[in-house]
This record gives C-alpha cells, sequence and structure tokens, in this order.
C-alpha cells in the first residue's frame, strides 16, 4: 500500500546523535535522513506533503512546580515517562543530559509555521505535530 498521505517520525537526539527523520506513504520509506538540521527536515516533509508528523520529544517545558498533566495521568496508570522540566532547569543543568530536548525545542520551532501542535484530541483537520 503506498498511496495516500504520507506521515513522519522524528527520532529526537543529543548532539552526537543527532535526529533522524523517516517519512512513510502507506508502508513505504519515501525519506530516510540522519543528523539533518530541523530546517531540512521540515523542507522533505513539506516536499513529500506530509499530514502529520510525530515527534519523539516533549512539545513544551513545564511550567511552574507541577509536573505535566500527560505525565501525571500516565502516573496515575502506572507508566513510568520521563518528567519534563521548567526550561531554566534543563538551561541550569551541568550534565548535558537536556541537550535532546533543546534539539527538539529547535525541532518544533522550526515546524511550527507549517505543522500547528496538535491539541485538541479529536480529528486532526490539517498538518500537524503531535
Amino acid at each position: 500500500m503506498s498511496s495516500g498521505r504520507a506521515v513522519a517520525g522524528i527520532d529526537i537526539g543529543g548532539d552526537l546523535k543527532g535526529n533522524h527523520l523517516v517519512i512513510l506513504r502507506g508502508t513505504q520509506i519515501v525519506c530516510n535522513l540522519r543528523k539533518e538540521a530541523p530546517e531540512h527536515m521540515l523542507e522533505k516533509c513539506l516536499q513529500f506533503e506530509v499530514a502529520v508528523v510525530g515527534i519523539d520529544a516533549p512539545c513544551r517545558w513545564r511550567i511552574g512546580e507541577a509536573g505535566r498533566q500527560a505525565e501525571k495521568a500516565l502516573a496515575r496508570h502506572r507508566i513510568f515517562s520521563f518528567a519534563t522540566p521548567t526550561r531554566e532547569l534543563a538551561m541550569a543543568s551541568k550534565s548535558g543530559f537536556y541537550g535532546w530536548m533543546f534539539n527538539g525545542e529547535r525541532v518544533y520551532d522550526a515546524f511550527a509555521p507549517h505543522f500547528p501542535l496538535f491539541k485538541n484530541g479529536g480529528e486532526i483537520g490539517g498538518p500537524a505535530v503531535l
């Protein structure tokens, strides 16, 4: 099945691993990029008329002390997920661990003008990231 709309997934990594993009149309891989800049990945998604892009990184930083709603909901079901920090806490970290999250932020920022964040939980009416 190679017809229909294309979908994409982006695996976010730190500076060494980089980000990886795969675009699928049905079961066919039509594009596979490794260690590309967010802007180049966006160009490919536009070229292949991608409908939805799944980005493997938090879409927003935590605000305040309380955890994010989705993370709390998962915890209630005993599903472990990484607790997203505030941007300030991530910037203050000396370990370098949050580099992948800053890379994710850059990807979301590059895609935002063309692929808005899917928020409503209903049908997707146009291009979106999730």
